[in-house]
């Protein structure tokens, strides 16, 4: 494959054509370069080209070959030139690894995986302090070792006992002492309950036996009243009478 010439040496070489004996310094005023750049292209067309003595007129397009360089004529008339190009050579050594770019941006988190297999059961953990031991109400001849739990009633709480050997050491409400600490303190009586539904009326109960004192009237229509101290009796009245109140409160029958 031929390479392209620039336009200035497709000048240089169609001026040089038409005038062989021309100098680099007539060539470089008449295409517009310097005679230097002339002289130095010149003497790479080596050997030089001369065009081949052919009438051209009538081809539109032909190509010729002269050592190793391709004429292109259009209508008897140069119009490009370029070397013919070797094959290939062969591939040259890889060049040096060139530097890291920089990272790129985290892709998103994958979907968790499934759950791994059980583990080994761990060894036994350290054995914990003691605890509390509840022993009851609490006693005045027993003797209590350290954390023992008793109920003291005239307080109506709980206390652990700080301390072995622990007897007839009477707890202190709501505080810690030598002997003993609260666990749970009695709270404060609540507010009194609002009253209950009333309950269903009972039944009847037998009639009791007469008060002491108290005896029948002696004769039909007979009146017993109660003057203060004892029961008196008063008889029937007589037809047409009314019940009144005396002076001294006994009642007596008055005619209307």
């Amino acid at each position: 494959m031929p390479s392209t010439f620039t336009d200035t040496e497709l000048r240089i070489l169609r001026y040089r054509e038409r005038y062989p004996d021309a100098s680099a310094v007539e060539i470089a005023a008449n295409v517009g370069s310097s005679s230097d750049r002339v002289a130095q292209f010149l003497a790479t067309q080596t050997p030089q080209v001369i065009v081949p003595q052919v009438q051209l007129d009538e081809i539109e397009t032909a190509y010729i070959q002269q050592n190793d360089l391709i004429l292109r004529f259009v209508s008897g008339r140069l119009v490009n030139a370029g070397r013919v190009v070797g094959e290939n050579g062969a591939t040259g050594p890889a060049g040096p690894t060139g530097a890291s770019g920089s990272p790129g941006a985290s892709g998103s988190t994958g979907p968790a995986g499934p759950p791994g297999p059980q583990g080994n059961q761990g060894a036994p953990g350290q054995l914990g302090p003691p605890g509390m031991l509840w022993t009851g109400i609490w006693d005045p001849n027993y003797v209590y070792a350290k954390n023992d739990v008793v109920y003291y009633t005239p307080f109506g709480s709980s206390f652990i006992s700080q301390s072995s050997n622990n007897q007839n050491n009477i707890p202190t409400e709501e505080s810690c002492s030598q002997w003993w600490c609260p666990v749970a303190v009695k709270g404060v009586q609540g507010d009194q309950g609002s009253p209950g539904a009333q309950g269903p009326s009972g039944t009847t109960g037998a009639q009791g036996p007469a008060g002491p004192g108290f005896s029948n009237g002696d004769a039909k229509g007979d009146i017993k009243y109660w003057d203060g101290s004892v029961w008196k009796n008063l008889a029937v009245g007589n037809a047409g009478q009314v019940l009144t109140v005396a002076e001294n409160d006994d009642l007596e029958w008055t005619d209307k």
